[in-house]
């Protein structure tokens, strides 16, 4: 009895390595990491996030989102969907280009979210394929007016060295 106890002991333990292997290979992202591809696709797709609400929007994977992840990087979405993410972003680390100044500048951070007549951009955890090629992101450009903004669940790939949008779901319009 004692025996069969430690062979489950042992393959219980094997199987939670494998997942934390698993994890480690396929989902761990840094945070310099998503930095750096948040801003590569906001350069690369002139998004112009100027003000950046510092709570990550509330990301909803739906099945649809996932047909442009191969069956690994499916593992990896699960996984970086699954773990706890930061819920704040970090000041002077998402940038934007200024057309007005013609360089690029930090994105403002704005704590208090809700403020009236201020175009805010509300941006979730962005999910990231294994080989960093695919990003999944929920993006809302929010003006707090009750009559303006825009959002959606938006899939990038990365495509001879650039982030294209290939993909959107769940976008509205208002």
């Amino acid at each position: 009895m004692l025996n069969i106890l430690k062979s489950k002991l042992f393959i219980s333990t094997l199987f939670l390595c494998a997942i934390a292997g698993i994890y480690y290979c396929y989902a761990h992202v840094s945070d310099q990491d998503r930095y750096e591809i948040m801003n590569e696709i906001d350069r690369d797709n002139n998004l112009g996030w100027d003000k950046i609400c510092s709570t990550y929007q509330r990301f909803e994977t739906f099945e649809n989102d996932l047909g442009t992840f191969s069956l690994i990087d499916r593992v990896s979405v699960y996984f970086q969907k699954t773990i706890p993410y930061r819920d704040t972003i970090k000041p002077n680390k998402i940038k934007y280009y200024s057309r007005r100044t013609k360089s690029f500048q930090y994105a403002e951070i704005i704590k208090n979210c809700d403020q009236e007549h201020l175009i805010i951009y509300k941006i979730s955890y962005p999910i990231i394929s294994a080989d960093h090629k695919t990003v999944m992101i929920t993006i809302t450009q929010d003006c707090n007016c009750l009559l303006g903004g825009q959002g959606g669940t938006y899939i990038f790939k990365k495509i001879n060295k650039r982030w294209k949008l290939t993909g959107s779901n769940n976008s509205w319009i208002s």
